[in-house]
């Protein structure tokens, strides 16, 4: 979590939702942030109530796209790769991370989801403080400028996925998204108007 003490505002940070940008940026320009960065907002309450009092922030993202950078960010990321080499051998799969598919990877859900709960949870288990404002992923510059009244400084985009790992998004992921993610359709519906 990032906050503004004098402005009394505060950022959540639900992974693959542009929180490195939102570190980087909003920390050259003043804000501070809670150790873990990403942890569910009623956790940081617990030890601070004090934001109860404060404004919250939480981009919000396409879960399709989320889903797909999520599966990405495992496959590249060192700290990552080793549990989901694991994930995959225990399912007995042979294809190298690489190779993995997005159809055979939501076929493991059930064991991602228990090895990496924050990762591939429900975004809207984000938004929980109350008055949290849903800030729209695909406008992330003239959001995060917005809410931190900067429009001078740079925001630079940080950890954009590459090809490694790339696989195509069939309709039975596409599915499974639908149905896993369902609250988070249904929040991107509500509060920001939008149906992906």
């Amino acid at each position: 979590m990032l906050f503004h003490k004098e402005n009394r505002l505060c950022m959540v940070l639900p992974p693959k939702t542009g929180t490195q940008t939102a570190r980087v940026f909003l920390k050259g320009i003043g804000w501070h942030e809670i150790v873990p960065s990403h942890d569910y907002p009623e956790s940081y309450l617990a030890k601070y109530p004090n934001l109860s009092m404060y404004t919250s922030h939480v981009f919000f993202r396409n879960p399709l796209d989320r889903f797909v950078s999520a599966l990405l960010n495992l496959k590249r990321e060192p700290l990552a790769q080793n549990k989901f080499r694991q994930v995959v051998a225990g399912a007995g799969l042979t294809e190298t991370l690489e190779s993995l598919s997005y159809e055979q990877a939501v076929d493991l859900m059930p064991q991602l989801s228990t090895v990496f709960p924050l990762l591939l949870g429900l975004q809207s288990r984000w938004a929980t403080l109350p008055g949290t404002e849903i800030l729209d992923f695909d406008n992330y510059e003239a959001e995060i400028r917005r809410i931190s009244g900067d429009y001078t400084n740079p925001v630079i985009i940080k950890n954009k996925s590459t090809d490694f790992g790339r696989s195509v998004v069939t309709q039975k992921v596409i599915d499974f998204v639908r149905q896993h993610y369902a609250a988070d359709y249904a929040l991107a519906k509500d509060r920001l108007g939008k149906e992906y």
